[in-house]
């Protein structure tokens, strides 16, 4: 996990970031379009912005702010990109490694609607993680996604 962990660089933050934000406006958004297509309307943001409303805006907010674009993502990138995901690849081979560990990722967040959504990112994030060899890039993807899902509700606010 170390060797893994342990470099980051510059250009991650740039690249991560820009990963991150493409895959929640672009990525998400296609994939939800297909998902009406053939399941029909879907309430998206229904669970994220029940999550919003209860921080009761103020501290309450500025502190799920901070967990959800910070703290998630450091958190969630070391256990499923840094431990469980590079113990799948080891045990199945890069891309089902990185398959099994994006569906694994959707499945503990226990969000059905947003299942899809969970599945792209995990892929994208394992990935990034995979192609590069270090969690940074993946870390500030995260970061990126989270944040645009955090604007997007906080405007709709």
């Amino acid at each position: 996990l170390g060797r893994f962990v342990g470099e980051f660089r510059a250009s991650d933050v740039p690249l991560g970031l820009f990963v991150g934000v493409v895959t929640q406006l672009v990525g998400v958004t296609a994939l939800y379009w297909l998902v009406q297509l053939v399941a029909g309307t879907q309430d998206v943001d229904g669970e994220a912005q029940e999550l919003f409303d209860m921080a009761n805006g103020g501290v309450g907010t500025v502190a799920l702010v901070v967990m959800v674009v910070l703290g998630a993502p450091v958190f969630e990138e070391l256990l499923y990109r840094g431990i469980l995901q590079r113990s799948l690849v080891d045990r199945l081979g890069k891309w089902p490694g990185v398959a099994v560990g994006a569906l694994i990722f959707a499945a503990v967040h226990f969000q059905v609607v947003q299942s899809p959504g969970l599945v792209l990112i995990g892929l994208v994030l394992g990935a990034l993680a995979v192609v590069t060899g270090r969690l940074g890039p993946a870390i500030w993807a995260h970061v990126g996604f989270n944040a645009t899902t955090v604007v997007v509700l906080l405007a709709q606010s």
